[in-house]
């Protein structure tokens, strides 16, 4: 079994000297690509993007006169939504970057298929 490593390592590295540099080129930013996918799942939106988005779908709210930021209004209201509407926004940013990242591998992947 480690001989068989070995020799996967070793073909491996034959194959990547053999290869054009612009191949190779391609290949490490597919890899990076797919890590950047990967670590995606840890991603976390900050309160400031949170809050300018709120401010920008619900505008202000104004109370006795005075007006106020939605989400300035919501935090001190109603933590729990203020918290729902952040893992709402987090889940929707995380999904487009998913798209944008899955495209740009895709059509890496069909460039280096095309390559071959």
């Amino acid at each position: 079994m480690e001989k068989e490593i070995e020799n996967k390592e070793l073909k491996e590295k034959i194959v990547e000297a053999l290869e054009p540099e612009e191949l190779q080129e391609l290949r490490q930013e597919l890899k990076e690509k797919e890590e950047e996918l990967e670590e995606l799942g840890d991603w976390e939106i900050d309160d400031d993007t949170v809050d300018n988005h709120l401010d920008e779908v619900y505008g202000d709210v104004d109370l006795a006169g005075v007006s106020y930021a939605f989400s300035t209004v919501l935090k001190d209201t109603d933590e729990c939504r203020y918290e729902d509407f952040k893992t709402d926004i987090e889940n929707e940013k995380r999904e487009e970057q998913e798209e944008e990242l899955q495209d740009e591998i895709d059509n890496l992947q069909e460039q280096i298929d095309n390559y071959e």
